[in-house]
């Protein structure tokens, strides 16, 4: 989820080829407007999902996900969830990832949006915790971890 495109942005600002994928298409619409008056050619958005482009065959030296995971794991009103297991989740992130995942999101149930503490199942709230986050993702990557970003832990990532 590429929100505004912030990232996305600044990345082909600075010269990296950069793509964004959300399924949200007012949002899309606002990266595309702001990459346009910007003129960054650089600058991709694109309307997918993470399986998507995981079947795409497609990978990323660098992969940026923040505030995101949740709704990867939980879904939201704007999309379903892609699988509430983890390994599914970093498997599907390992696919899409040549090189690095820098990751930063809720890691506990308790710092989830409201709209996912009111819907998630129990099973789902037992199973989103940050020891189940770290082991799943630690198939596929060395976890470094950082310090925090805001109120959210930063762990980088590197793909085995």
């Amino acid at each position: 989820g590429c929100s505004k495109g912030f990232f996305v942005l600044q990345a082909a600002h600075r010269g990296a080829a950069a793509l964004g994928i959300d399924i949200h298409e007012a949002d899309l619409a606002a990266c595309e407007a702001v990459r346009e008056h910007l003129g960054l050619e650089d600058a991709r958005f694109q309307h997918k999902t993470l399986e998507e482009l995981a079947v795409e065959g497609e990978s990323f030296e660098l992969v940026h996900l923040v505030n995101t995971y949740h709704y990867l794991y939980f879904g939201s009103e704007r999309g379903p969830a892609i699988a509430s297991d983890h390994s599914v989740i970093f498997e599907r992130l390992a696919a899409v990832t040549s090189g690095t995942l820098i990751f930063s999101n809720c890691e506990s149930f308790e710092r989830c949006p409201a709209w996912i503490k009111e819907h998630a199942s129990a099973e789902e709230k037992a199973g989103y915790t940050p020891e189940a986050l770290r082991s799943a993702a630690s198939k596929w990557f060395e976890i470094e971890e950082q310090k925090v970003l805001g109120k959210r832990p930063l762990w980088v990532g590197h793909k085995k």
